[in-house]
């Protein structure tokens, strides 16, 4: 989907993942994935997003700021920035990058041990991999492939962050397909578009009532509170990332009014839109 930032050209998209109860417990996972055509305009600075961030620069160049210092990304770069913390990632010049927020159980013990010998900007070889393994789970969102087979987003994640380590890759293994992959795919490709549980259904010419248990054993979520969560996820990431107000960011995202939306992602996330967009730890 098409996302509103500051620097950010039309042709630039972002994918969203709502992760299955399991994820967060047992596999690394992307939060969202993007490839942004960028201005000199782009800036984008947050106290926090709770999740680690590969950002890869295909042409241009930018800096990122982190740990009190700054860095420069220059093409052919990849950068790795703990978002738990203050940072910040802009271009002068423009830019075009893929990038990556992901976390995961050992997401923080991965990041400290590359970080222990190594500035968070990386080039050569490990760069030219993660290029690769970023490419290949931005078209599991972009085509529709592998959209909820977590396994296999982990084992590219892993094959993507353990040579930073100087650790062998893993061989090739055969992507798993979903009954109902088409369905995630459009829900990501359209979380700010009217979406029903009938119309989906239909879309891959199923009953409502069996489209339901298919999703539900697939992701863990019923249809419903798989969408509600992606669009709360997506505000979430709005209210972080953008200067919109959280009216415009509820009716962008499909709730009925900016009360719903506020009833919705304090019940969902625990905190009002207001409070988590000045909030200084995203748990609060």
């Amino acid at each position: 989907m098409h996302i509103k930032e500051t620097g950010v050209l039309s042709e630039s998209l972002i994918y969203f993942h709502m992760a299955s109860p399991t994820a967060p417990l047992l596999y690394f996972y992307p939060a969202c994935i993007g490839h942004y055509f960028c201005n000199g305009c782009y800036s984008l600075s947050r106290t926090n997003y709770n999740s680690f961030l590969f950002l890869y620069v295909i042409k241009g160049n930018g800096f990122i700021k982190t740990q009190g210092q700054k860095h420069t990304l220059a093409q052919g770069n990849l950068g790795l920035i703990d978002c738990y913390e203050p940072h910040q990632y802009y271009t002068e010049h423009g830019w075009e990058i893929l990038w990556m927020h992901f976390d995961g159980p050992l997401a923080r013990r991965y990041f400290d041990e590359i970080m222990k010998d190594h500035a968070p900007v990386f080039h050569g070889n490990a760069a030219i991999n993660a290029k690769h393994e970023l490419e290949v789970i931005y078209r599991c969102f972009d085509e529709g492939k592998s959209s909820i087979d977590e396994s296999e987003l982990s084992y590219h994640i892993v094959k993507l962050i353990t040579p930073l380590l100087n650790h062998k890759e893993f061989s090739e293994t055969p992507a798993k397909e979903s009954p109902i992959k088409d369905t995630l795919h459009y829900i990501s490709q359209n979380i700010d578009s009217e979406l029903s549980v009938s119309m989906l259904a239909e879309r891959i010419y199923l009953s409502k009532y069996h489209f339901i248990r298919i999703f539900k054993k697939e992701t863990g979520y019923t249809p419903h509170e798989y969408i509600l969560m992606c669009r709360v996820n997506a505000a979430a990431y709005a209210l972080k990332s953008t200067s919109l107000s959280a009216k415009d960011i509820a009716l962008q995202y499909g709730f009925s009014s900016e009360s719903s939306f506020s009833t919705t992602f304090k019940k969902r996330l625990g905190a009002s839109p207001r409070s988590y967009r000045l909030s200084e730890n995203d748990n609060s």
